[in-house]
């Protein structure tokens, strides 16, 4: 038997932490395994709109000790399951115990299955489910559409205090143009997942790379002083000069915002800013 945790866990914030911690440890009272089911996609969530890709949800919700992670595979039929379905087919095939789920959980078709009808079903089969009530953050209810909402407005340091860690970007490094070298402040471009989601403008971050960590500037736009019409990169300037620029995979963990990006009227204007970005 199994305690089972379900939902998009898009961000894993404060409030799915908070459902995942109260599935480990009723597994752990009852001698169960938990388990937490967890899809790849929503039709509720926007392409480009993700505040955490899959290898990053997994990798965020592998360090809350659960036993078993189910990722559901972003099919249109999954979608198109009525509710009562949903729950014969996918959930039950689990044998849960217990199902804890979010208060605004919601499955099925069109979202249309609701808390009530899933007690329905599961009382039958004497399945208990446990509802975790919102989690507020300064007086806010936590949710991935609130944080989504903060980090487009750049303000990063809020996004923190609703995840409980800096809002972290990985990539792969490629080939930039050399234009930020040529300025004498050389950067890592990184090639990111296009569903993540991006705030713009100017960031002081941290690196990551392996065990390695390394105070940074994040640059997050599509370069207007410089290039036309280019599409939005992300690309970071390692404070510290003494690293490994040859590493492929890098983490980027925002810490505040130091400006938004803007168009300078000279490549040397340009360049008088970027000294102060780097100074304050």
């Amino acid at each position: 038997m199994r305690i089972l945790t379900i939902g998009n866990f898009d961000g894993v914030h404060v409030g799915h932490q908070k459902l995942i911690e109260t599935a480990v440890k009723l597994a752990v009272r009852k001698k169960s395994k938990s388990c937490l089911m967890t899809f790849e996609g929503v039709p509720s969530v926007p392409r480009g709109c993700s505040l955490t890709t899959l290898d990053e949800k997994i990798e965020l919700l592998s360090g809350f000790g659960l036993n078993e992670i189910v990722v559901l595979n972003d099919e249109k039929s999954l979608w198109e399951m009525p509710p009562e379905k949903f729950i014969e087919r996918i959930l039950l095939r689990l044998s849960p115990s217990d199902v804890v789920v979010g208060y605004n959980f919601r499955f099925g078709k069109n979202a249309s299955g609701t808390l009530r009808l899933m007690k329905k079903f599961l009382k039958k089969r004497k399945i208990e489910i446990r509802v975790i009530p919102a989690v507020r953050c300064e007086g806010e209810v936590v949710s991935s559409s609130d944080v989504r909402r903060s980090l487009v407005k750049g303000d990063v340091m809020d996004v923190r205090r609703k995840l409980d860690r800096f809002y972290g970007i990985s990539g792969t490094r490629r080939r930039g143009s050399g234009i930020a070298k040529k300025l004498g402040f050389p950067t890592i471009n990184l090639e990111v997942d296009r569903n993540k989601l991006l705030p713009s403008g100017i960031f002081a971050g941290n690196a990551v790379a392996g065990d390695s960590i390394f105070k940074c500037i994040v640059y997050i736009g599509t370069s207007p002083t410089l290039k036309k019409d280019a599409k939005r990169e992300i690309e970071f300037h390692v404070l510290d000069g003494k690293f490994d620029d040859k590493r492929s995979n890098w983490q980027v963990g925002l810490i505040r915002k130091i400006r938004d990006e803007v168009r300078f009227l000279s490549v040397s204007d340009l360049k008088k800013q970027i000294k102060k970005d780097i100074i304050i």
